[in-house]
């Protein structure tokens, strides 16, 4: 709520697909922002969705699909996993014992296994996740994921709907058949289940040259999108791609400090991916 209200106290919220047109025409004010959520969760419906409603506030939302085909997101069942009181110890090749006698312990354990999960193969990383869940006694049913209802409603509510890949994958490490099916068949799925368009893609982790390449740029367009964002930071001016728009996150805490990491955005150039054009 606090975030929302400094956005809409400094900024006119723009639809993307908006944003980016009037951008292009060289037509864009300053002073206007667009919204973004990624990855898709259960309290969305009754957490964010009614907060933009009553504020009049457009945003685009970005889902991974697995859990609309009730596979829970990946570092989802890694945290819930990680709350059971009965683990108390983990080893994992490639990493240092987990020791998980403090709740500290457990945050710690959360973010190294995200940083090194995240960068394995879907296989590879789903199978030592299901080690992980052995270990804890942790079923992936029990854990909490966005359905389609929820989706629907959000939709239904004017909101826009995104991709973000089936399955979360880092693009970059992925092989191109499976990178191009995680693209392709997140949008399919979702324009399925809103019964509608779906257009503005997500690449996970998001950062351009590290998480996803060139290439991946030629699928996204190939599927049929017609926007990517990224997680690079810095603002989009005419000549920004529409399959790079740069994101920004103001964690904060507090308001004087989120003005200063926008201000900071807003000095800071993005960089940017060479564009090929497709074959």
């Amino acid at each position: 709520k606090e975030m929302l209200a400094f956005i809409e106290a400094r900024f006119k919220v723009l639809p993307l697909a908006e944003a980016i047109r009037i951008l292009k025409a060289g037509r864009l004010q300053g002073g206007c922002a667009c919204i973004t959520f990624d990855d898709g969760y259960a309290d969305w419906a009754t957490g964010i969705l009614p907060e933009l409603t009553r504020r009049g506030l457009h945003a685009t939302f970005y889902i991974s699909t697995c859990q609309l085909n009730g596979i829970p997101l990946w570092h989802e069942r890694v945290a819930h996993a990680l709350a059971q009181p009965t683990l108390v110890s983990f080893d994992l090749p490639g990493l240092p014992p987990l020791v998980l006698r403090t709740l500290r312990d457990r945050q710690d354990a959360r973010i190294s296994l995200e940083k090194f999960l995240k960068y394995q193969t879907v296989a590879v990383r789903d199978g030592m996740i299901e080690r992980l869940e052995a270990a804890a006694g942790s079923e992936p049913a029990a854990v909490r994921r966005l359905g389609v209802e929820a989706l629907r409603q959000i939709h239904n509510a004017g909101l826009d709907i995104g991709a973000h890949t089936v399955n979360h994958p880092i693009l970059a490490v992925a092989d191109p058949v499976t990178a191009s099916r995680e693209i392709s068949e997140a949008r399919e799925t979702l324009a399925h289940c809103i019964g509608g368009q779906v257009t503005a893609f997500a690449y996970p982790n998001g950062k351009p040259g590290v998480d996803f390449s060139e290439a991946h740029i030629r699928m996204v367009r190939r599927a049929g999108y017609t926007s990517a964002v990224t997680t690079q930071i810095g603002a989009a001016d005419m000549q920004t791609s529409p399959y790079q728009i740069p994101r920004f996150t103001p964690w904060g805490p507090g308001r004087m400090r989120t003005s200063l990491q926008l201000a900071r955005n807003l000095l800071t150039r993005p960089q940017y991916l060479e564009e090929q054009p497709d074959a």
